[in-house]
C-alpha cells in the first residue's frame, strides 16, 4: 500500500513537472509575442523617422522651388515648372499613400498573427484540459488495478496459508 502511494505521488510529481513545462512553454510564447510587439514598435519608429526625413526633404524641395520661382519669375516657362512640381508632389503623395497602405497591411498582418496566437493558446488550453482529464482517469484506473492486485495477493496468501494448515 505504501509503495502504491509512493508511485502515485511520483506520478503526481511527474504530472506537476509536465504541467510546469507546459506553463513555461506558454510563457515563452508570450515572450515571443512581446518581442513581436517590440519589433512592430521599432518598425513604427522607423516609419516615423522616414516621415521626418520626407518632411525635411519636402522642406528642401520647397526651398529649391522658391529659388526656381525667383529665377524664372519673368519667363514663360514658370508655369511649366509649376506643373512639373505639382506632378512631382503628386508622385510623392502617391508614394506616401503607398507607404500608408503598406502600414495598414502590416497592422492587418499583425492582427491576424495575434488571432493565430490566441487560437493556439486556446488549443493549448483545450489540450491541457483533455490531458488532465485523461491523466485523472488513468490514475483512477491504476489505483483500481493496484487495489485488485492487493486483494488478489491477500486471497492468494490466505489460500496458501490454508493449504499449509491442512497439510500440517
Amino acid at each position: 500500500m505504501g509503495r502504491s502511494l509512493d508511485e502515485l505521488f511520483d506520478k503526481l510529481e511527474a504530472l506537476g513537472e509536465r504541467m510546469e513545462h507546459g506553463f513555461q512553454a506558454i510563457d515563452r510564447r508570450f515572450e515571443e509575442v512581446d518581442k513581436r510587439f517590440e519589433q512592430i514598435d521599432r518598425r513604427f519608429e522607423e516609419v516615423d523617422k522616414r516621415f521626418e526625413q520626407i518632411d525635411r526633404r519636402f522642406e528642401e524641395v520647397d526651398k529649391r522651388f522658391e529659388q526656381m520661382d525667383l529665377r524664372f519669375e519673368q519667363m514663360d516657362l514658370r508655369f511649366a515648372n509649376v506643373e512639373k512640381r505639382l506632378d512631382r508632389h503628386d508622385g510623392m503623395l502617391g508614394s506616401l499613400e503607398e507607404m500608408y497602405a503598406s502600414l495598414v497591411q502590416m497592422v492587418g498582418h499583425s492582427n491576424a498573427r495575434m488571432d493565430e496566437i490566441q487560437s493556439d493558446l486556446l488549443e493549448l488550453k483545450r489540450l491541457w484540459e483533455q490531458t488532465d482529464k485523461s491523466t485523472a482517469f488513468l490514475e483512477h484506473k491504476v489505483f483500481e488495478h493496484e487495489k485488485q492486485l492487493f486483494l488478489l495477493r491477500e486471497r492468494f496468501e490466505s489460500y496458501i496459508q490454508e493449504r499449509r494448515d491442512k497439510e500440517s
